[in-house]
């Protein structure tokens, strides 16, 4: 009873409001069947700022496999039916965890639906995983990869999801050590040696911001830490790197202000103004500045994100990020779901109604009103629906302020349809705020859509090639279900025949010969027909038909396949210009920043470069001996380098896309900026045929897939003016 003596001075020093004799009770009573309490798993629990209840619970888990009918009754009687209840829904979850892989939906939704029932249950067991996958060493060899990539694929998603980064970062850094050893291996070793300067470098910057803060009269705390093994594997491997060197945010700084309030309502201007003071003390690099404040995650996370350059002198070149957030945010951010809202304001139980105050907590209600909403989903749908749970979310508003969520990549029919069934099918255009966006527009975080919709519903079967949540595929395909045999054949057939239109193909004849082999398969006549219906029907997407009927599009060859022909100017392309691809080009670890190539030393890529951070937003690369680079400032310099690896495995494809249409002012600048934002390089433009209300004109495009260039085409047909869009490839030849 030693140990218990000390786990109830620890919950004393926690200074948590429980009731201790109930939690005194639960020990005996675990003792008394046998058990000893796994104090690992309670003092997790104790960190997440937990009720009684959820402390007593928590002693059991080691004896739950052995817990019988008999002993609920005497844990109803002996404590009380909350924990009964409490005790129960914990066993099932252990026992689920016992079997549960990625690849089983049903398992994951019963999961999901206990965690709906009572989220301590949760915390409980994400809790035990944690400690669980400390000791993967010690399980028989044949079971620690099984276990490690359910750590990876389940548990520390739902943790993330949950907001509690400390115990989802330990699961995955756990995990990784067996499913990766030699990554993970190579990272602790440079980390190892990294840490003792790191820790430096942390401990001045935070003098620095320390000193800062009270030049201007701030009261705040600052630290810092070095973050996890994983996410700087995934940082690593997502820039093409091996070295820790070669990433600039391995550290972060936070800053945590006390919460203040207007009115009764929390505000954020006091975050805001710190973050003004920052950008102009110290220079902020481009394209880093996140806003969590405005657009909380999933999981309720808020912060500024912002990262500079300048603040110590001895590392000039090194850029620091810091996060900015409020006393309030940090505890969320810190302990996620287990915050104390959950327990004190919202007693165990009810929780979604509790979570109102905040856009953050609005957010968090959608995510429980989706895991509640699981018990009576439908069962066409069940398959994915508990998966989408665990996908990367986004948020958007009604109208009328309400907020939605779906998985990243969702459409405005995805929206259409979640308002209501008739909404979705009477869509017939959007806009996304205020200004209109097809109806297949990806939601962004934070946008304010409106649908404008027909008279009368007419779904159209083409939708099905881009909606994501499986409620608006299901809702297409009984709309196109309850039609008759023969007006699904018909469709079909207009369908199949727009895309091998597309393609250059000749389209359906009477026999459907074209059909004859079909993913690898010979059909007869009745077969085709029934292909072509389901087509029409929905029950076959016509993308994924595309993709069967012709695995490598004729009309998409690889470069190194065909021979080089001459389809520009005579004039020599120049290698490098002013404004070069942000692909191209690394910047402190990080793809994608505003470049430019400087000018007065133009450098070649194979050269060392740097950075240097503009006032106007943008990073000009020099070439690292320019006598004009020595010249700047120096707290603007970062370091840069060319992205060789990206280059070499890039592959691409040279196609000849016409479009015909009528001409009009701006015709031409519509299809370009589409093409540019579908990340396109337009490699010719040839005008083919113009007469008063006709225009034809060729543009040759550098596309990396057929998927890609399917997208953009769909995007092209729905210009004002375009009538018709489709590539001519069987005698064209790619170029270098």
């Amino acid at each position: 009873m030693k140990e218990l003596e000390q786990f109830l001075e620890e919950i004393s020093k926690s200074k948590l409001d429980v009731d201790i004799n109930l939690i005194k009770s639960a020990a005996r009573f675990v003792n008394s069947i046998g058990y000893n309490i796994n104090f690992d798993i309670s003092r997790a629990v104790l960190k997440l700022k937990p009720d009684a209840d959820s402390i007593a619970v928590s002693f059991f888990y080691d004896a739950l496999d052995d817990i019988k009918e008999s002993d609920i009754d005497r844990i109803r009687a002996e404590l009380n039916s909350d924990i009964s209840a409490f005790v129960e829904n914990l066993k099932k979850l252990k026992d689920l965890s016992k079997t549960i892989n990625a690849s089983n939906p049903e398992a994951i939704r019963s999961m999901l639906v206990i965690m709906a029932r009572d989220m301590r249950v949760i915390l409980i067991w994400l809790s035990a995983m944690m400690v669980i996958s400390e000791k993967i060493g010690d399980m028989p060899k044949a079971l620690r990869l099984e276990f490690a990539k359910k750590c990876m694929d389940i548990f520390a998603p739902i943790a993330g999801r949950l907001g509690i980064y400390e115990i989802k970062h330990k699961i995955e850094d756990n995990a990784f050590k067996y499913i990766n050893p030699a990554a993970y291996t190579s990272i602790y070793n440079q980390l190892k040696k990294f840490g003792k300067q790191k820790n430096k470098h942390i401990n001045a910057v935070k003098l620095v911001l320390e000193k800062f803060l009270k030049e201007n009269g701030i009261q705040g705390e600052v630290s810092g830490r070095i973050k996890s093994i994983y996410s700087i594997y995934r940082k690593l491997k997502a820039k093409n790197k091996t070295s820790i060197d070669d990433i600039f945010d391995v550290i972060a700084m936070r800053i945590v202000l006390p919460t203040q309030y207007k009115n009764g309502y929390e505000t954020t201007e006091h975050l805001y103004s710190l973050l003004g003071l920052i950008h102009s003390k110290w220079t902020p690099v481009p394209n880093r500045f996140k806003d969590y404040l405005a657009i909380p995650k999933l999981n309720g996370y808020q912060s500024l994100h912002t990262t500079v350059l300048g603040i110590l002198p001895k590392f000039l070149s090194n850029p620091v990020e810091i996060q900015i957030r409020s006393e309030r945010m940090h505890e969320e951010a810190e302990l996620g779901i287990a915050t104390h809202w959950v327990y004190k304001e919202c007693s165990g139980k009810n929780y979604a109604a509790c979570m109102t105050a905040t856009t953050a907590q609005k957010m968090r209600e959608q995510w429980f009103k989706a895991l509640q909403n699981l018990e009576n989903i439908d069962s066409s749908q069940k398959d994915n629906a508990e998966i989408g749970i665990l996908e990367d979310r986004i948020f958007v508003l009604t109208p009328k302020g309400d907020v939605k969520n779906f998985p990243a990549g969702s459409t405005v029919i995805d929206f259409a349809y979640s308002i209501h069934t008739d909404v979705g099918s009477r869509a017939y255009a959007a806009k996304a705020n205020g200004v209109a966006v097809p109806l297949d527009y990806e939601l962004k975080n934070g946008d304010l859509i409106e649908v404008i919709l027909k008279p009368k519903p007419s779904p159209k079967i083409e939708w099905l090639g881009f909606v994501k949540t499986d409620y608006a595929k299901s809702r297409i395909r009984d709309w196109m279900k309850s039609r008759k045999r023969g007006d699904n054949f018909k469709i079909g057939k207009d369908i199949i025949n727009k895309y091998l239109n597309r393609l250059g193909k000749p389209p359906l004849d009477d026999a459907l010969s074209i059909l004859k082999i079909y993913d690898g398969k010979e059909l007869n006549f009745v077969q085709r027909k029934t292909l072509v219906e389901d087509v029409g029907s929905g029950a076959v997407v016509i993308k994924t038909f595309i993709k069967k009927l012709f695995p490598q599009p004729d009309a998409l060859k690889p470069v190194q396949e065909t021979q080089q022909i001459s389809i520009a100017p005579k004039k020599k392309k120049q290698p490098y210009s002013a404004d070069k691809k942000s692909s191209d080009i690394i910047v402190g670890g990080e793809r994608g920043l505003p470049v430019k190539i400087a000018l007065c030393c133009n450098p070649r890529k194979g050269t060392e470069i740097a950075g240097y951070v503009t006032k106007n937003g943008y990073i000009a690369i020099h070439d690292a001996r320019c006598a004009s680079l020595k010249r700047n400032i120096k707290n603007r310099i970062i370091p840069a380098s060319w992205d060789i690896a990206e280059e070499k495995q890039k592959k691409s494809y040279i196609v000849k896309v016409i479009i015909e249409g009528i001409d009009r002012i701006g015709l031409f600048r519509d299809i370009a900026t589409i093409i540019a934002e579908m990340n396109i390089n337009i490699v010719d433009i040839m005008l083919l045929a113009k007469t008063k209300n006709f225009l034809k004109r060729a543009f040759i495009l550098d596309v990396e897939n057929y998927e890609l260039l399917d997208k953009t085409m769909d995007k092209l047909e729905d210009v004002q003016g375009v009538s018709r869009v489709y590539i001519e490839g069987a005698d064209f030849k790619s170029s270098v």
